[in-house]
């Protein structure tokens, strides 16, 4: 994902850089889901039968998605767009806990470079927070960077 960055000649961004980082997210997105019952959050059922191979390479990419985030913010209007995080506050305030702590620990890396880097994201995250609900209670460092206690 980092070797993706390089900035186009004139500055804008390259729509192969748009289109790279869009596969990404809906890799990212569609992973994990909270269901339709409260509980804890689980495997997506086109996941479930390869994640062994996968869950390691899914949080290496969460934890480069807020690498690639903070160098170049521009990222944070696409993770809008493609309604990554959206879909991912969601989940988090739908579900009571995460499949283990390096799950939670990658997404709140992710969640943080957001919060850090984009104020529109910062008030949608601060917002999940405040309905005090699901696994975004228990995410210190990011209640931490939007400023919620």
């Amino acid at each position: 994902m980092i070797g993706r960055l390089k900035s186009a000649p004139s500055g804008s961004v390259e729509a192969g850089q748009r289109r790279f980082f869009s596969s990404a997210l809906r890799f990212l997105r569609g992973a994990l889901d909270s269901g339709a019952s409260p509980g804890p959050v689980r495997v997506s059922l086109g996941w479930e039968e390869s994640w062994e191979e996968v869950e390691e390479l899914w949080r290496l990419s969460l934890q480069a998605l807020g690498g690639c985030v903070r160098a170049q913010p521009w990222i944070c209007s696409l993770v809008r767009e493609e309604c990554w995080l959206k879909h991912t506050l969601t989940m988090l305030s739908q579900c009571s806990a995460l499949p283990e702590p390096q799950t939670q620990g990658a997404l709140e890396e992710a969640l943080c470079a957001m919060a850090d880097q984009c104020p529109v994201c910062r008030a949608e995250i601060g917002d999940a927070i405040g309905n005090d609900k699901g696994a975004l209670v228990i995410m210190r460092k990011l209640k931490k960077s939007v400023g919620v206690k």
